[in-house]
C-alpha cells in the first residue's frame, strides 16, 4: 500500500505534503463458515476499520491528523478442512503481514489453536471471541494465544474489539532500545597494554592511525593468541577492530570454559568467522558467519551471553574465557593474506 509523499514546489522552498493514502496496519479476522454468524463477522470488519487511535506521545507537540489506522483482512475457515492443512498457505501469509488478529473461535476446531500459535511466536497477542460460553477444553489454549477466550454480545462486540487494538498498539510500541555503541577506548586496547601474552609464529607489529599500535597476521597457520585466563562475568563483551587491504576472511575465536549441567568441566570455541556462509557446529566449536574485512576498518562488538545463544549452548555456568585466537584466511589454504588488528578489547572479565 503506497504512502508516498508528494512535493509541493514553492518559490525557494520544496514542501512534503502528506502522503496520498495513509498507511492501514492490518488486523487478521478469522471465523468459521459453519459456525460464525455472517453479522458478527461484518460488526468485527467493520469496528477495525472505524478503528482510529491518536497519537499519545508526550515527546512531539500533538498532532490532531496522526492517527493509527487499521482495516480487517478476512480468512474463512471451511467447515470441511483438514486440521493445519486448509490454513498453511494463505493464512501464514496473512500472519506475516497483520499486525493482529481476532478470531471466532465457537466451532472449536485445532486449525485455529495450530495457526494462531505460529501467530502467538511472532510477539503479537491475538482476541479469541465467543458468541457462547467456551466449552473448558480451550483452557488450555488461552496461554497460547496470549489473550483469554471472551464472550460477547453484539451490542458490545465494538468496545470489545477497540479495546484489545489499543492493547495491541500499546504492547507493539514497547519494544526495546535500539543498541548504540560507543568507540574503542585506546586505554582498554589489549594489543597495547604492557604485560599481556601475544603469540603468532608469522606477525609483524607496526603503527597506524587511528591505532598505536597495529598487528598483521597472513596465514591461517599462523594465528595471533593472546592468553586471558579470567572468569567471564555476566555481561562481559568484546570489541575487535580488523581490517584488510585485500578484503581477507577471517575468524574470531574466544575459547570459553564452562561447567555443563552434571557439573563436568567442558570447553568450546566460539568463534565469528567470514568465510563461513551458515553456522557451523562441532564438538568442540560453535562458529557462527560474520563479514568479511575490507579496506576500512570493521569494528565487530558483542556480548559473549549472546555469543553462546548464537552457539545454542543456553547458560552456562561458571564460564571463564582461556584464550583468544585471531586467523587470516580460510583453512586449508596456503595463500598468504594480509589481516590487520588494531584493537581487541575485553570487557567484563575478573
Amino acid at each position: 500500500m503506497s504512502t508516498e509523499a508528494k512535493s509541493v514546489q514553492v518559490p525557494g522552498l520544496s514542501v512534503w505534503g502528506p502522503p496520498k493514502r495513509p498507511l492501514e496496519d492490518s488486523i487478521l479476522i478469522i471465523s468459521s463458515i459453519a459456525h460464525t454468524a455472517p453479522l458478527h463477522r461484518q460488526m468485527a470488519s467493520m469496528a477495525v476499520r472505524e478503528y482510529r487511535r491518536r497519537d499519545i506521545r508526550d515527546d512531539r507537540p500533538p498532532d490532531p491528523d496522526r492517527f493509527v489506522r487499521t482495516q480487517p483482512e478476512e480468512f474463512d475457515i471451511p467447515a470441511g478442512a483438514g486440521a493445519g492443512k486448509a490454513l498453511n498457505s494463505e493464512l501464514v501469509e496473512k500472519l506475516r503481514r497483520c499486525a493482529g488478529a481476532i478470531a471466532f473461535v465457537d466451532d472449536m476446531r485445532p486449525n485455529i489453536a495450530y495457526e494462531l500459535g505460529f501467530f502467538h511466536g511472532m510477539g503479537r497477542p491475538v482476541l479469541l471471541l465467543s458468541s457462547t460460553s467456551p466449552e473448558p477444553s480451550w483452557s488450555c489454549f488461552t496461554d497460547l494465544a496470549g489473550s483469554a477466550i471472551q464472550k460477547f454480545t453484539e451490542e458490545h462486540l465494538t468496545a470489545i474489539i477497540h479495546r484489545y487494538l489499543d492493547d495491541l498498539f500499546l504492547k507493539l510500541e514497547d519494544v526495546t532500545i535500539w543498541p548504540t555503541y560507543t568507540l574503542p577506548d585506546p586505554a582498554d586496547n589489549l594489543l597495547s597494554k604492557r604485560g599481556v601474552d601475544l603469540r603468532c609464529d608469522s606477525m609483524e607489529v607496526t603503527k597506524k592511525l587511528p591505532f598505536p599500535r597495529v598487528v598483521r597476521i597472513f596465514e591461517w597457520d599462523h594465528p595471533l593468541n593472546i592468553r586471558i585466563n579470567k572468569s567471564l562475568s555476566d555481561d562481559a563483551r568484546f570489541k575487535v577492530v580488523v581490517r584488510s587491504p585485500e578484503g581477507a576472511h577471517f575468524s574470531v575465536y574466544f575459547e570459553v570454559g564452562f561447567q555443563d549441567a552434571a557439573g563436568k568441566p567442558r570447553q568450546v570455541w566460539l568463534g565469528l568467522s567470514s568465510w563461513l556462509g551458515r553456522a557451523d557446529y562441532r564438538n568442540d566449536e560453535r562458529n557462527i558467519p560474520t563479514d568479511p574485512a575490507n579496506e576500512d576498518w570493521r569494528f565487530v562488538t558483542g556480548t559473549f551471553s549472546g555469543l553462546q545463544r548464537q552457539g545454542h549452548l543456553g547458560r552456562v555456568a561458571a564460564a571463564s574465557l582461556k584464550r583468544v585466537r585471531i586467523r587470516t584466511g580460510e583453512p586449508n589454504s596456503t595463500d598468504r593474506s594480509i589481516l590487520e588488528i588494531g584493537h581487541l578489547e575485553v570487557n567484563g572479565c575478573h
